[in-house]
């Protein structure tokens, strides 16, 4: 498999597992999507996810976390749900900008940390390392720029797709450059085991996603849009 793209098997593999899942409300915003996934190296050791609602949810490792999973109907497919959102950053988002190629490497940090809580042979273990692959690709195959670039690549983005511009208007240029850079200052307080610090850092940072997530949920509850 060469570094250029993943195979192509592979890819239709993962969008025939995201569309048969979607009866669920798994649709989610790309970049609170990322966020979200990038704090997973913050988390306890063995923390998993949960997609529900149009949000992700953090399930701790205790007695509680697969009675919690099974009580919502979650398992180890929803990871899937993450992919498609990871496509659509990849697509609508430009790279070279220095925040949005800073919630990526984030985001692959945290699928990392997700990555060793499956076993090594497992399909969902190999499943995160295609996501991982995915990114570390797109990274690689652009330059990141010094200057001020747009944050979108808006010829890829349809103006006449309801959701598409919901999406993208979601978050403004200001809003993305106070999540990364909350990021790095939770990346900082948790390396210098400061878990005070990190702990205020991440309550800050949900409240944002949590804003997001609010308005995404009410959005897909009122118009019933699927996301292509």
């Amino acid at each position: 498999m060469s570094d250029k793209s993943i195979t192509t098997s592979a890819i239709e593999f993962l969008n025939s597992l995201f569309t048969q899942r979607s009866e669920k409300n798994s649709i989610l915003d790309p970049l609170t999507c990322m966020v979200r996934l990038a704090i997973l190296q913050f988390k306890e050791e063995g923390t998993k996810i949960s997609v529900g609602n149009n949000r992700i949810s953090y399930n701790s490792p205790d007695f509680l976390q697969g009675p919690t999973r099974w009580t919502l109907g979650d398992n180890r497919e929803d990871l899937h749900n993450v992919y498609n959102p990871i496509k659509k950053t990849l697509l609508w988002y430009n790279i070279s900008s220095r925040e949005i190629r800073g919630l990526c490497e984030y985001a692959v940090k945290g699928i990392k940390q997700l990555r060793e809580t499956y076993t090594v042979n497992s399909t969902i273990n190999h499943t995160l390392n295609l996501y991982i692959l995915e990114l570390e690709v797109a990274m690689k195959e652009s330059q990141l720029s010094n200057s001020k670039v747009n944050y979108l690549n808006p010829e890829n983005i349809d103006a006449n797709n309801t959701l598409q511009k919901t999406f993208t208007e979601l978050w403004t240029r200001q809003e993305i450059y106070i999540v990364f850079n909350l990021l790095k200052e939770i990346n900082d307080a948790f390396s210098q085991e400061d878990e005070l610090k990190t702990d205020a850092l991440i309550q800050s940072l949900d409240k944002i996603l949590e804003l997001k997530e609010t308005k995404v949920h009410k959005f897909i509850t009122e118009t019933s849009t699927v996301l292509e």
